[in-house]
């Protein structure tokens, strides 16, 4: 006996994966040609925009997986940025060196946050992270900074164009940091999807549908959603650092919750 209605629901399932491989290869091409077909303005701005990609996916592992809505990303981000940038500034380290110390700098505090910041639910957590976001900037701000008086902006490398080479690569062009840019989204990409699938992620969505039920079935939530923060510090430590030797120059004003 036919099944007419499992069979509209199968079809249905076969137009969406299809949809999705044909916009995953419009978009795909799209990144492609915009070093070929746009201005250096444009391109730089489309740089920005997937530096600023990474720290959404980072958003994203926990709350579009555990549910979490936190505002503190903007301070993670500027963690990362500042602790790559005072590292080069100070001890003369390159970009690949200050990388993954913005990365461990970031997921640290990340994790700071998430432990005291998790015994409280709903509307006060919220506030609590964006406390949390806004004391970054208010430290920074009234900071020490050489070049900017009572706000610690950091120059970063201004005799020098671009990121320093990789590999023996220069990279001095504008194509060319936007190619690094474009790597480090993919791989960002690659690693949420990969949570998505996992049996982590599996549990972060539990999480996220009904706390109690989760918990009475044995998960740990206080461990799971410490490590979810974590695992978004890292997003944000590998933006902050990127976004900093882009720019070439921070300052706290830019990681401001009114920005």
């Amino acid at each position: 006996m036919s099944d007419p209605l499992g069979s509209i629901v199968r079809k249905a399932s076969r137009t969406t994966s299809l949809d999705r491989i044909v916009v995953g290869i419009a978009v795909a091409v799209f990144i492609l040609l915009i070093p070929e077909f746009t201005i250096s303005r444009h391109l730089f701005l489309a740089t920005v925009t997937g530096t600023t990609a990474i720290v959404a996916y980072g958003l994203a592992v926990i709350f579009g997986q555990a549910g979490i809505l936190s505002l503190a990303h903007a301070g993670l981000w500027a963690i990362g940025a500042y602790s790559g940038g005072i590292m080069s500034r100070e001890f003369g380290m390159s970009y690949w060196e200050v990388l993954p110390i913005g990365i461990v700098f970031a997921t640290v505090a990340a994790a700071i946050l998430a432990y005291p910041a998790l015994r409280i639910r709903g509307h006060f957590f919220l506030i609590s992270t964006f406390a949390f976001g806004e004391l970054v900037r208010i430290v920074l701000e009234n900071g020490q900074g050489v070049h900017s008086g009572r706000r610690l902006g950091i120059i970063i490398g201004a005799d020098s164009q671009g990121l320093p080479p990789f590999l023996g690569i220069p990279l001095e062009s504008a194509a060319s940091v936007y190619w690094v840019t474009v790597a480090l989204l993919t791989i960002a990409m690659g690693a949420f999807l990969l949570i998505r699938r996992s049996g982590f992620g599996a549990t972060l969505r539990a999480i996220r549908e009904n706390e109690d039920l989760a918990e009475s079935v044995g998960i740990r939530l206080a461990r799971h959603k410490i490590i979810a923060f974590s695992v978004s510090g890292i997003f944000a430590g590998a933006a902050g650092v990127h976004y900093a030797f882009l720019m070439n120059h921070i300052t706290p004003a830019i990681f401001g919750a009114q920005d």
